[in-house]
């Protein structure tokens, strides 16, 4: 039998409200489409966590090819 496994990101508890907030739909499409500096070329991001940066939130996760550490500033106003 196959398993689905998916991974949650970590949230970080002063990025909740904000979270709560965000357009996930523009999320999804930033996930989708985001430059990695390794592969040199646009690919998926696996979201891994969510932090707060003064009013916006920072998205981290991976690249879905290398592996590498993605991030994005995602504003909120």
């Amino acid at each position: 039998m196959d398993t689905l496994r998916l991974k949650f990101p970590t949230i970080k508890s002063r990025a909740l409200k904000l979270w709560s907030q965000a357009d996930k739909d523009a999320v999804l499409f930033i996930l989708r489409d985001h430059w990695c500096v390794q592969c040199n070329a646009g690919r998926k991001m696996q979201l891994d966590s969510v932090d707060k940066i003064q009013c916006d939130l920072l998205l981290i996760g991976t690249c879905s090819v290398c592996g590498g550490e993605m991030r994005r500033v995602f504003e909120m106003g």
